[in-house]
C-alpha cells in the first residue's frame, strides 16, 4: 500500500530489517505496516493511486503542453484543421 508519512518513525515491512520512514514521503509499504502506521499510530496516510491514463488522454496533453516535437505537433494541428474544414 502507497503511504506518506506525517511524521519520521522507524519501521519494518518485513519484520527483520528496520528502517527510517521520513515525514512527508512516500512509501510503499505491506498492508499490515500501513494499518499500523495509519490506524494504530496515526503517523501516515494512504495515498490513492493516481489515475492512469488512457493513450489517447496522453496523446492530447502532450499536444495541448506543446511536449512533442513542432513537425509531429504541427501535422496534427494541420489534420485537425483538414477535417474540421470538409
Amino acid at each position: 500500500m502507497l503511504i506518506r508519512m506525517k511524521k519520521t518513525k522507524l519501521g519494518s515491512s518485513n519484520g527483520m530489517h528496520v528502517q527510517m520512514f521520513e515525514a512527508d514521503k512516500e512509501y510503499d509499504v505491506s498492508d499490515r505496516l500501513a494499518d499500523i502506521f495509519i490506524n494504530q499510530m496515526n503517523v501516515a496516510e494512504e495515498v490513492k493511486p493516481k489515475k492512469q491514463l488512457s493513450k489517447e488522454e496522453v496523446d492530447e496533453d502532450l499536444i495541448i503542453n506543446k511536449k512533442r516535437s513542432p513537425i509531429t505537433y504541427n501535422k496534427k494541428i494541420a489534420n485537425k484543421e483538414e477535417e474540421e474544414n470538409k
